[in-house]
């Protein structure tokens, strides 16, 4: 399934690998590594990089629409890519021109990233995930929460459970994860206007929380 996933996508899937790993310049010099080490038939760098890159494509894979969707699954290649980048700048003689190019790949990735830097105030409100948590479950209850494929939330309450999506907003998909031993149901008013029958445990300005016990 992931692999079909993939190739009905492989346009955002190209693009974790030259706008999230390395960004253009980056990924130009990796490129360029992946050429000269094929015209150089560098036998000692095709040991090292051919069975990592095997097991990444067995991973992406298996995430299949997680790892177009996700930025962090690219993380675990980035060193492979960095390699080859390096490779293919040592033979720029020139070392003002090598700490030039370098110079560029590094505030170009700052740059990419750079809204990591600063703290989104109209997320702020997720921070009061973990109090809630705590005031209406134990720490080893099961919970779900209408986070989508994004389990941001679901960390944020430091509780164990189920992410999901809109569609997933149903009765039967809820009874059906409460037969699993799911305690409450946090639903982000935020994503969704969607009520249930179930019991209301609590409500805020940002969460609705029902309980799914089973008695």
């Amino acid at each position: 399934v992931g692999v079909l996933e993939l190739r009905t996508h492989l346009p955002q899937v190209v693009e974790k690998f030259y706008a999230d790993a390395m960004f253009y310049t980056g990924f130009a010099a990796c490129v360029a590594g992946i050429i000269i080490a094929s015209i150089k038939k560098e036998k000692w760098l095709y040991r090292i990089i051919l069975p990592v890159s095997i097991v990444f494509l067995l991973y992406i894979g298996k995430s299949g629409y997680r790892f177009y969707h996700h930025s962090y699954y690219i993380v675990t290649f980035v060193p492979v890519m960095c390699f080859l980048a390096a490779y293919a700048l040592q033979f720029i003689k020139r070392t003002n021109l090598q700490l030039m190019l370098l110079g560029v790949i590094m505030l170009e990735n700052i740059a990419n990233q750079q809204h990591d830097f600063r703290f989104k105030q109209s997320e702020a409100y997720k921070l009061s995930l973990e109090q809630l948590a705590d005031e209406t479950s134990k720490p080893n209850d099961l919970i779900a929460i209408n986070g989508g494929q994004n389990p941001q939330e679901l960390y944020f309450t430091h509780r164990k459970g189920w992410t999901l999506k809109e569609e997933q907003l149903t009765p039967e998909s809820i009874d059906s994860i409460a037969q699993l031993g799911c305690k409450l149901l946090f639903i982000n008013l935020h994503n969704s206007q969607i009520r249930f029958h179930y019991p209301v445990v609590k409500t805020t300005n940002y969460y609705l929380i029902y309980s799914l016990k089973v008695n």
